[in-house]
C-alpha cells in the first residue's frame, strides 16, 4: 500500500483493479478478483512443529529469537506526516493502551511509517524529527516498522504491477531505514505478489520460462510446478530461488532482530500458498468494509449476488491452508460506524491482527487516523 499522498499509485491502482491481479485463483488457475484498495493484502495457519521447523530451514532463521510476540494486535499503517503532532500523540496512547491491557504479553502493536515518498527519509534532519515521534511509541512497548515496496512504478512502457524493482534497490532501502533508526523493529513489504515471479496476469493456466514476467533470475529454481506441456500441475510452488525469497533470505541473515509483514491485497494463487512462510505476517485482506460483509464467496463467484448470502462476511473467509507464517491481518477502511462488528468478525475469521478505519479511499486512506483509534485499540486490548 503506497503512499496515496505521493501520487506514485493512482494509476496503477486503477489497472489492478481493472484486472484483478491480487486475486486467489482455484485449480485452474482462474482469478476471482479481490481489489487493492488503494494499497495492497494474504491467509496463514499456524502448522506443526515439524512444520515450523521446516519453515526456519527456508527462512535460514536459526538461532532468531523474536523481539516480539505474534498475537492477537494491532498493525497500523500511520503514513502521517512528521509534523502532525496530533496524530503521533494518539499513536503514543494508543501504545500506552495495549501497554496497560492484562493481556500485554500477547498482543502487539505495531505501527508502519513511510516517508511520504515510499520508502525511508533521505535526510539526516527528517531522522532525527521521526526519532522524536518513533520513540515514544516503543518505549510504551509498541513497535515501529518501516515501508519498502517491490515494485516498479508503471509508465509506458512498464505493465502495471508487474515488474519487481531491481533487487540490490529494495535492498539499499532497507539498509536506510536501519542506518536512520537503528532501533526499527521490522519492515512491511508493500506488492507482496509472487504471482509475478511465475506469471503473466493472463498466463491462464500455462506458464513457460518466456512467461516469466521478471526473468528466470527471479522466479523459482525448481519447476516441478509445471508439467510438460508447460501448464501448472497443481503441486505447491518452492518459493527458493524466487524473487520473493532471495530478498527475505538476505533480510534475515543481514538484520535478523527484524519482524517481516509481506501486504499481497488478497489471498495468494492456489500453488503459491507456501509464500506466506517467507514473512511472519501477512495482510491477506484489504478491502472496505461492505465487501467484507456483503461479499458471498459462491454467489460472487457465479456473478451474483443472492440475499441468502449476502451479509455472511464471506469477504474475509481466507483460502490459505497451507502456509505456517504464525499471523494474518486484514485491514478495513471505510468503517464509519461498525467498528467493534468488523474486529470481532476478523478474529471470529481466524485474523491474529486487524486494524479498521473510516477514513476512505478519496482521503487517502492512510494518510491519518481514524476517529476511533483510541477506542478501537482499547476494545483489542481487552479481548483475552
Amino acid at each position: 500500500m503506497k503512499n496515496l499522498a505521493s501520487g506514485a499509485i493512482p494509476t496503477s491502482l486503477m489497472s489492478l483493479l481493472m484486472l484483478g491481479l491480487l486475486c486467489s485463483c482455484g485449480d485452474d488457475e482462474t482469478s476471482t478478483e479481490t481489489t487493492r484498495a488503494a494499497t495492497s493484502s494474504i491467509t496463514p495457519m499456524v502448522g506443526s512443529v515439524d512444520a515450523f521447523n521446516a519453515r526456519t530451514a527456508v527462512q535460514q532463521k536459526d538461532a532468531v529469537a523474536p523481539a516480539f510476540s505474534v498475537g492477537k494486535g494491532i498493525i497500523i499503517p500511520a503514513y502521517v506526516t512528521l509534523d502532525d503532532a496530533y496524530a503521533w500523540n494518539v499513536l503514543k496512547e494508543g501504545a500506552q493502551i495495549m501497554q496497560a491491557s492484562p493481556q500485554k504479553s500477547h498482543k502487539d502493536y505495531w505501527v508502519v511509517v513511510n516517508s511520504g515518498d515510499n520508502g525511508p527519509f533521505a535526510n539526516a534532519k527528517d531522522w532525527t524529527k521521526a526519532k522524536t515521534v518513533w520513540d515514544p511509541i516503543r518505549a510504551n512497548g509498541g513497535r515501529i516498522l518501516g515501508y519498502i515496496h517491490t515494485l516498479q512504478s508503471p509508465d509506458a512502457t512498464i505493465p502495471a504491477g508487474r515488474l519487481y524493482r531491481d533487487i540490490d534497490a529494495v535492498k539499499a532501502d532497507i539498509t536506510r531505514w536501519v542506518d536512520g533508526y537503528p532501533d526499527l523493529d521490522g519492515l512491511w513489504i508493500d506488492e507482496f505478489y509472487p504471482r509475478y515471479e511465475i506469471a503473466q496476469p493472463e498466463a491462464g493456466t500455462v506458464v513457460y520460462p518466456r512467461d516469466y514476467p521478471n526473468g528466470a533470475e527471479n522466479a523459482p529454481t525448481d519447476t516441478g510446478f509445471i508439467n510438460a506441456q508447460g501448464q501448472f500441475n497443481g503441486v505447491q510452488v518452492d518459493p527458493a530461488g524466487g524473487y520473493y525469497s532471495q530478498l527475505t533470505r538476505w533480510i534475515h541473515a543481514t538484520y535478523p532482530q527484524l519482524r517481516l509483514v509481506g501486504n499481497a491485497g488478497g489471498n495468494m494463487y492456489s500453488n503459491q500458498y507456501r509464500y506466506g512462510d517467507l514473512v511472519d505476517v501477512l495482510v491477506s485482506f484489504e478491502q472496505n468494509f461492505d465487501y467484507a460483509y456483503v461479499t458471498g464467496v459462491q454467489s460472487w463467484n457465479a456473478g451474483i449476488l443472492t440475499e441468502t448470502d449476502k451479509y455472511q462476511w464471506h469477504g474475509l473467509d481466507r483460502l490459505n491452508q497451507i502456509t505456517t507464517a504464525p499471523g494474518v491481518s486484514a485491514l478495513i477502511h471505510g468503517n464509519s460506524g461498525n467498528m467493534a462488528l468488523a474486529i470481532d468478525q476478523a478474529f471470529s475469521h481466524g485474523y491474529t491482527h486487524v486494524y479498521t478505519t473510516d477514513r476512505v479511499l478519496e482521503d487517502n486512506i492512510w494518510g491519518g487516523l481514524p476517529q476511533y483509534l483510541s477506542s478501537e485499540i482499547q476494545y483489542i486490548a481487552d479481548k483475552p
